[in-house]
């Protein structure tokens, strides 16, 4: 079951080739984000994690005489610790993996270029390592640009008209100055 997965990642390192890590990190970063969405919208593992709790604290309490005053105390602050993880949960507090304002305007700026990143090495078979560097060299300082405007009253701007505008605006004056340059 597992062998293809091994088969995989033993050509990576066998025969590496720059198409086979960019996939496998574009692969772990998609698999890491669905993650990421799955758990900000149910919360699946955040309420089994507080069932656990609870559950173990039931069992605990079940020893009754046993239990001497310092233990019982600790299990009060456990099951208030739990319920009021879950009252956090269902006032539609965030979730643990909710991000920055900051880290997801730069997120959304850096997006249109991880597109052209994906599609570098499918235009380009042979690969152009120059170019890679390249467009990250271009990319960073834009998503910390982004990361660091304001947010503006209509969020859409940050996310949406920023990341599009500047990147549209770069690859159109890249354009124009190669056409210059073979002329």
């Amino acid at each position: 079951m597992l062998a293809p997965i091994i088969d995989f990642f033993e050509k990576l390192i066998e025969q590496f080739s720059w198409r086979r890590l960019i996939f496998t990190g574009f692969f772990l970063l998609f698999a890491i984000l669905c993650i990421v969405v799955f758990e900000s919208y149910t919360g699946k593992f955040r309420l089994q994690r507080i069932d656990r709790v609870i559950t173990l604290v039931e069992h605990a309490n079940r020893l009754g005489p046993l239990l001497d005053t310092r233990s019982r105390a600790n299990l009060s602050a456990t099951l208030s610790s739990a319920t009021a993880d879950l009252a956090a949960f269902t006032e539609n507090s965030t979730t643990p993996f909710r991000l920055d304002a900051k880290i997801l305007k730069g997120l959304a700026a850096f997006a249109p270029w991880v597109l052209l990143l994906i599609l570098l090495p499918i235009a380009s078979p042979g690969g152009n390592k120059l170019a890679f560097v390249g467009v990250l060299l271009i990319a960073i300082p834009f998503a910390v640009i982004g990361a660091l405007l304001p947010d503006f009253r209509f969020g859409w701007i940050n996310y949406a008209v920023y990341p599009v505008a500047h990147c549209a605006i770069v690859l159109i004056l890249i354009v124009s100055w190669q056409r210059r340059k073979r002329a």
